[in-house]
């Protein structure tokens, strides 16, 4: 995978971003967690949840992304 910086800052994010917009609409949770873990596995630790925070709420992606707090996703 590739990376790039945020911006100006030191933050570095991958060139490929993983869209969240689908879960709890066109997907189950469980296909969330499954497209979670490919994304992290091939690299990826840049997630969109813009979409899905007004379609969704806040709780329910913080309970969702909690699984994955061992990974390094700068908040």
């Amino acid at each position: 995978m590739q990376y790039r910086n945020l911006g100006s800052s030191d933050i570095r994010v991958s060139e490929i971003c993983l869209g969240s917009m689908t879960w709890g609409t066109q997907n189950s949770e469980a296909e969330g967690h499954a497209q979670i873990d490919c994304a992290l596995d091939h690299g990826v630790n840049f997630i969109d949840t813009a979409a899905s925070e007004l379609e969704l709420g806040t709780e329910v992606l913080e309970d969702i992304l909690s699984v994955y707090r061992r990974y390094p996703i700068p908040f």
